[in-house]
């Protein structure tokens, strides 16, 4: 199209989407989640499901379990709830194991939830899909799982990675000049109850660059 004149640079330029970095204000506004296969030789092929907070990137839950299945989503994510508290939001990708048949159009007759859907419903937590072929929207979750992959083989468990990620290791996205780890930055970015009470959409807040 651009050999006969119908599309010129400018028009492709034009259509290009500008990536635009975000970040929630407010700790447990929203969970990044998502299963990621192991390639690390002690724990090749078995099937990761990281919780991660988007405020603070701490890792609020994670395990390994040889299938990738709802069931298993939803222990972790209970576990998650019990030491660090009730996400708004949660973000998946539009796998089967989060995401039933019918999509998100809830509440129709073609929608079929999967458990992971049912447990987000009853604890009153919002699920955001990204969109297919697309991994910048959980871009946040990627890196983690890039990092755990280039460093866990210092650690003699996935357990005792991450708490030195949560616990000890810096992030230069986070407040370097305080020594702010994820776990501190996690509980410095709580919403008050009174910041919830004023402002019905805090999880909603984010910044933006």
């Amino acid at each position: 199209m651009k050999s006969k004149g119908m599309v010129t640079d400018s028009t492709i330029k034009n259509r290009q989407r500008k990536w635009v970095r975000y970040e929630r204000i407010y700790s447990n506004a929203m969970w990044h989640t998502d299963w990621h296969t192991m390639k690390d030789p002690r724990m090749k092929e078995l099937n990761l499901i990281t919780y991660l907070d988007d405020a603070s990137r701490c890792v609020t839950g994670a395990a390994l379990f040889n299938e990738a299945t709802s069931f298993n989503a939803v222990a972790v994510l209970r576990q998650a709830v019990d030491r660090f508290g009730v996400p708004a939001t949660i973000l998946s990708d539009n796998g089967s194991c989060f995401v039933g048949r019918g999509g998100r159009k809830k509440q129709t007759s073609s929608w079929t939830p999967t458990l992971f859907e049912r447990e987000l419903l009853g604890l009153n937590i919002g699920l955001i899909n990204s969109r297919p072929y697309h991994p910048q929207t959980n871009g946040k979750l990627e890196r983690f799982h890039r990092s755990l992959e280039d460093e866990i083989w210092h650690y003699s468990s996935l357990d005792d990675y991450i708490e030195y990620y949560n616990t000890d290791r810096l992030r230069f996205s986070l407040d370097m000049d305080n020594y702010e780890t994820p776990l501190m930055t996690f509980h410095k970015k709580k919403a008050t109850v009174e910041t919830r009470s004023q402002n019905p959409t805090w999880m909603e807040d984010d910044i933006r660059d």
